[in-house]
């Protein structure tokens, strides 16, 4: 990287600092592969400025036209620059301008801040099975907006090195802009938040951290009202709906596997460090009774079918260097039958094609009486330290680890919600092998979770010298 490209990045100031460290290793790595890689920004301005956009001198000056705003710059320029989002962007400007005002008058010239230095692809950083990765969950909208960089920047200190962002959610709409021809012809993108992937992929690595991108599969909206014959299909005719109301994508269905596995390999290759299916699974819910299943249950377990998806996953994505993961329903982990005849999740046969299983063990999600508990949500440790524990035999060795996700929200809990709570998940977790953890918060708001982090890195150094032999 030349010395104009590192001054531009220090003009940033300190939120992209980290992007030059990031791109100390990507020259390094394309140095061994004698490959020259640069941000691409040549090929920005080659495509074309904005109306009024010059590049004069290494700088993009802009003369206003009629009816642009600070807002219209900031959207239409994101691209050119570092600042992730227009609300970085649009402050920079005013700052760097002097500005007072968000009107902007025709003829007016503005400085934009220094070119784009973040390449435009990002690369999938191949990681280990083994590395306990410490994650939090990010929706769709904090992870389009600064809110994902400042969670880092609040829990990295308390050992957060991976996060994992929704890429296709309960709804099944694609959180980045797709090329997936399904995805595209039945509008699943246009809702989504996350504009430029790539250069969020570049500057949470920049940070360390290993990016997931959870994709809720089969439980799909978009692709079960906009393809209706890609739905699960209802014995009484015409797609079949949970509790009446939510209807489904058939996991049995080609067609609905290949979108899928499509989206997880574009995902991958933007630079997604991991893939981590949710919904992986027939539904549990509502009249499953009355179901036309695509293929004969009689004769074809429905584990056969998720397995076999999970299968076709592991094929696909791990040649490209990343990693494969999935969510389970944390009963399964009990061996209820019928919850794996209900849902497919086997756990026994999924560990052989993935690199790690997440079951939910949220405290509040166990249904009292269970196990002979009457207030689950009440015994944090108990109930992680037993399903990660029996996780991990039904999955067997050699199979998948378990990395589970753990309760970061105070639902049934109350005043019995605070950093302890999380501490005691995160002992049990440890204790019987649980290798790394996710917190999950649907607000993504972690200040509780953060210090239970904190007190459990407090304690384990502690705790790891009580149990040392003498």
């Amino acid at each position: 990287m030349n010395r104009t490209i590192r001054r531009v990045i220090a003009a940033l100031g300190v939120a992209f600092a980290a992007v030059a460290r990031a791109d100390d290793v990507i020259d390094a790595a394309a140095a061994e592969a004698g490959v020259v890689e640069t941000s691409g920004i040549e090929t920005l301005i080659e495509q074309g400025l904005p109306p009024g956009g010059a590049l004069i001198d290494g700088r993009i000056r802009h003369t206003v036209q009629k009816g642009q705003s600070l807002g219209w710059l900031a959207s239409r320029y994101l691209k050119f620059t570092d600042y992730y989002t227009t609300g970085q962007l649009a402050k920079a400007i005013e700052r760097d301008n002097g500005l007072t005002r968000a009107w902007l008058a025709p003829g007016q010239e503005i400085v934009l801040p220094p070119p784009r230095s973040i390449p435009l692809s990002a690369r999938t950083v191949p990681r280990d099975r083994s590395t306990p990765f410490h994650g939090v969950y990010v929706t769709m909208t904090s992870a389009g907006s600064e809110r994902i960089l400042s969670l880092v920047r609040q829990l990295k200190p308390a050992g957060l090195n991976a996060v994992v962002i929704d890429i296709k959610d309960m709804d099944g709409v694609i959180a980045y802009p797709t090329a997936v021809p399904l995805a595209r012809a039945i509008g699943a993108a246009e809702r989504g938040t996350i504009r430029d992937l790539p250069k969020l992929i570049n500057l949470l690595h920049a940070e360390g951290i290993h990016v997931i991108a959870r994709q809720v599969v089969f439980y799909d909206r978009y692709v079960a009202q906009q393809a209706p014959h890609l739905a699960l299909q209802s014995t009484g005719g015409g797609p079949w709906r949970q509790h009446n109301k939510q209807v489904w994508a058939d996991p049995a269905h080609p067609e609905v596997q290949d979108y899928n596995l499509a989206i997880a390999r574009e995902a991958v290759s933007l630079g997604i460090d991991e893939i981590q299916f949710d919904y992986i699974r027939f539904p549990a819910e509502g009249d499953t009774g009355s179901i036309a299943y695509s293929f004969d249950i009689a004769t074809t377990p429905k584990h056969e079918i998720i397995t076999g998806f999970l299968k076709r996953a592991k094929e696909t994505l791990a040649p490209m260097g990343a990693l494969v993961s999935l969510d389970v329903y944390g009963v399964v982990a009990w061996d209820e039958k019928r919850d794996v005849e209900i849902t497919g999740q086997r756990l026994e046969d999924l560990g052989r094609y993935a690199d790690a299983i997440s079951p939910m063990l949220y405290p509040s999600h166990f249904y009292p009486p269970f196990d002979g508990h009457n207030y689950p949500a009440w015994e944090p440790y108990y109930f992680v330290h037993q399903g990660v524990l029996k996780s991990a035999r039904k999955i067997g060795d050699g199979g998948a680890v378990v990395r589970p996700w753990l309760q970061a929200f105070p639902y049934k809990v109350k005043h019995r919600y605070g950093p302890d709570y999380v501490t005691a998940q995160l002992l049990a977790s440890d204790e019987v092998g649980g290798l790394g953890y996710l917190l999950w918060n649907a607000q993504n708001d972690y200040d509780v979770g953060l210090k239970g982090m904190e007190l459990w890195n407090s304690q384990k150094d502690r705790l790891a010298e009580i149990k040392a032999p003498e």
